[in-house]
């Protein structure tokens, strides 16, 4: 069996809750736990059982320990659960480490005897690889499981903070109910004693102020203490992951960071170099719950948080300007300067190009990009009949132009006809 979703969003604390209650029905049930985010930490945990059970001879450098633990668990007259936590890169586990030993490590792991094992991922692929279809989603919490864990998280003493209810209501709708950002909200909230409309203020502050907020560990004794624990943190290790494992994903990724997060169509993605590849990127995203299909429409939305932490990791990266400059000929590229054709396509390209042309921060050799950007999105608007957006599109086009190569260029009498009457 496996649990997969998005990182922090309590898998790791269902499979612990999972484990406590097999052993409350169950007293001669014993109960292993391998974290698996990495080769050392599994061998490690290996290792530990190994000398929970007593095995003679792991000690030995010439003795292979997982395969006399591997021997020992399949061979336990009695029930057992192995849990193997965030196995999240499936390379790990799937790829050997020739310098050790020829075998993966999946291939230390029971398939047989008196157990069950369960996994926690954050990618849908690995979950599926490991379980076929015994896979459990975990989703984002219904908002009276967010208000019990608010309640349960907040000192007793300190319950009056909750009391603005408006406030709260607000914040969980802004951290969409995630367990990791709940508990790191209300580990700041405990120590600082911050009533929850300032807390919120944090959240509603500019993206840097997020990200901090979002980067700030207060400790939270449920997870590891090698980790990082912070949402940002949690995220910016998967992001890596997808960079290493599919770097059409990574880019299609650093392309959402940059345009709004919501209906993002699927044919405003740059092509990969096939649709098999394409699709496949697009499902590591899904697999990874950075992205959520919007199944009728052919597009995607992306989570707020992640919206942010990605631009965060692209700016850590000095990638942000890079990707902005992708993007920009990306839109000027897929948006027309007006008319009939694709219509029904381009109207829904209009909301990124406009968002893109509020927020980027371009090269100077890419300013005429922009006015290209601004011209076509307020042809666009004219050819809808959104009159007053299209001169306000238009005039701030004519008043880039000016600003960049002078009202008296040669270039400003060649400008949109549009932009010339506007402008008049």
């Amino acid at each position: 069996m496996a649990l997969d979703g998005l990182g922090g969003v309590g898998k790791t604390q269902i499979a612990l809750q999972f484990a406590y209650q097999i052993q409350e029905t169950s007293l001669e049930c014993s109960v292993f736990w391998v974290q698996a985010s990495d080769a050392t930490t599994f061998n490690n945990s290996y290792l530990e059982i190994a000398q929970k059970l007593g095995i003679l001879g792991v000690e030995d450098d010439k003795a292979d320990m997982k395969q006399l633990v591997l021997t020992a668990l399949e061979g336990l007259p009695n029930p057992w659960l192995l849990v193997v936590d965030n196995a999240d890169d499936y390379e790990v586990l799937s790829k050997a480490d020739e310098r050790i030993t020829s075998r993966a490590l999946i291939e230390y792991l029971p398939n047989r005897g008196n157990g069950a094992v369960l996994f926690t991922t954050r990618e849908n692929k690995a979950a599926t690889t490991f379980a076929e279809v015994n896979v459990i989603r975990v989703k984002k919490m219904t908002r009276v499981e967010s208000i019990k864990l608010l309640k349960k998280s907040v000192h007793v003493q300190k319950h009056s903070l909750l009391d603005d209810e408006t406030s709260t209501t607000e914040l969980l709708d802004l951290l969409f109910d995630l367990p990791l950002a709940i508990k790191q909200g209300t580990a700041y909230i405990n120590k600082n004693s911050t009533p929850i409309s300032k807390y919120l203020s944090l959240y509603k502050g500019s993206e840097d102020e997020t990200i901090e907020v979002l980067s700030k560990d207060c400790g939270d004794r449920g997870r590891y203490r090698s980790q990082q624990n912070p949402v940002a943190k949690t995220w910016l290790i998967s992001f890596e992951q997808i960079l290493r494992q599919d770097p059409l994903a990574a880019e299609y990724l650093s392309l959402m960071g940059i345009i709004t997060r919501e209906n993002i169509p699927i044919s405003l993605l740059p092509p990969g170099e096939s649709l098999l590849k394409q699709e496949d990127a697009i499902g590591t995203l899904t697999a990874y719950s950075f992205v959520t299909r919007r199944i009728t429409e052919n597009a995607f939305d992306v989570h707020r948080l992640v919206h942010l932490a990605t631009r965060n990791w692209l700016e850590k990266k000095n990638e942000l300007s890079i990707w902005a400059d992708k993007a920009l000929n990306r839109m000027v590229e897929i948006i027309p300067a007006g008319g009939h054709t694709n219509r029904e396509m381009w109207m829904r390209y209009l909301p990124h190009g406009i968002y893109l042309a509020d927020t980027i921060k371009v090269a100077k050799e890419n300013e005429m990009i922009v006015i290209e950007l601004l011209d076509h999105i307020g042809c666009c608007q004219f050819s809808v009949g959104q009159y007053i957006e299209a001169e306000k599109m238009h005039q701030r086009t004519m008043a880039l132009r000016v600003r960049i190569i002078g009202k008296d260029h040669p270039e400003i009498g060649r400008a949109s006809c549009r932009e010339r009457v506007w402008i008049k």
